[in-house]
């Protein structure tokens, strides 16, 4: 998974989080890896807000499939249909492979930042755009690549 150029790993499989594989912890979310499928992920914390970004940073993240080495991106070139502008947090991708698409968000703010309507009243508002790309790669070639390029982009 790629959220970032600094925030970039391989991920647990969806089966880690489930009981005998994971442990809950103090909420839903979060999860220790107790005897996961890939022993390099024992002892970790998975939680899916660990791959939170800033509406402003959040124009590109997803999926690298090593083999084949394709690549599953979103990418949003304007955040200004989201609510709580640049600095507020939402989700991106996390453990599934889930690839996230927030347009309106409670998350780290409240319920203040969700709008609220009377009975019968009128409301418009255009979201996105949202662009999903997919790319690859010939096997034996660097699938990391595959990040780069989808940057390009954006």
């Amino acid at each position: 998974m790629a959220v970032a150029d600094n925030r970039q790993r391989f991920m647990p499989l969806p089966d880690d989080r489930l009981s005998g594989r994971g442990q809950p912890l103090a909420y839903p979310e979060a999860v220790r890896l107790v005897n996961p499928v890939e022993p390099e992920f024992k002892g970790e914390v998975d939680d899916k807000y660990q791959y939170s970004c800033e509406n402003k940073d959040l124009r590109v993240h997803g999926w690298i499939c090593m083999d084949p080495p394709v690549g599953f991106w979103q990418i949003t070139p304007s955040d200004e249909f989201r609510s709580g502008g640049p600095i507020k947090q939402n989700l991106s991708s996390h453990v599934g492979p889930t690839c996230l698409a927030m347009f309106l968000s409670a998350h780290y703010a409240g319920d203040d930042l969700v709008p609220k309507f009377e009975q019968g009243e009128a409301w418009k508002k255009v979201f996105g755009p949202v662009f999903i790309y997919l790319n690859s790669v010939m096997s034996g070639d660097d699938p990391l690549v595959l990040w780069e390029d989808a940057k390009i982009q954006v």
